[in-house]
């Protein structure tokens, strides 16, 4: 039994999946695919809708039993991303019996969601209690300030895909105090009741 992550690109690839893990409290396996690498055909509906129901028939055929997404906001409206994959996943369904699908907007990054936990961070990396972890509401670019603190820490951790990693280890979703504007309460919300229903039952 494993679940196919699909994340917004490969700073993600260590980190979002572990971060699914961390959700559902279990150690299941899991396969990253990165959303860029997803090519779809032009036909009906929108750009994510479409592939929403491309990785759905590929999470099926491969024989996956869940499928977890999660795309960036970027310069786009906060959650119009997010409306687009629920379309698709909607529209999947119509014709198709539901497989299970949980869906998520990083607001504006993936990254926000682990600079919200500063314990995370500083266990993870080794930094000092008065290292300074900037507060998210106030942070224009979480993925950058993420990298300037990874640079601040010991040399292992100068692979930011596997520092991510780490700071997900420790991630406790619960510490994290912006979870709601940030999109990661909708992610865990969609996790608890897509995913965790097939793979922890």
């Amino acid at each position: 039994m494993s679940i196919l992550v699909v994340g917004d690109g490969p700073r993600d690839a260590q980190a979002l999946p572990i971060l699914v893990n961390r959700i559902l409290d279990a150690d299941v396996a899991t396969r990253f695919d990165d959303w860029h690498h997803v090519r779809v055909r032009k036909q009906k509906g929108t750009i994510y809708a479409r592939k929403l129901m491309y990785l759905t028939r590929r999470a099926r055929a491969d024989e996956f039993a869940a499928l977890a997404i999660v795309v960036d906001t970027d310069k786009s409206k906060p959650r119009e991303k997010l409306r687009q994959l629920r379309d698709g996943r909607d529209a999947d369904r119509q014709n198709n019996p539901p497989f299970p699908t949980a869906l998520g907007e990083a607001n504006p990054h993936f990254g926000v969601w682990l600079l919200d936990d500063e314990k995370a961070i500083r266990d993870a990396l080794q930094l000092t209690s008065d290292h300074n972890i900037p507060n998210v509401a106030k942070t224009k670019d979480p993925k950058e300030m993420l990298s300037a603190i990874i640079a601040d820490a010991p040399a292992e951790f100068a692979d930011v895909s596997a520092a991510l990693g780490a700071i997900a280890e420790q991630l406790n979703p619960q510490r994290c105090v912006h979870r709601k504007e940030t999109g990661l309460a909708t992610f865990i919300e969609d996790v608890d009741g897509e995913v965790r229903p097939v793979v922890c039952s």
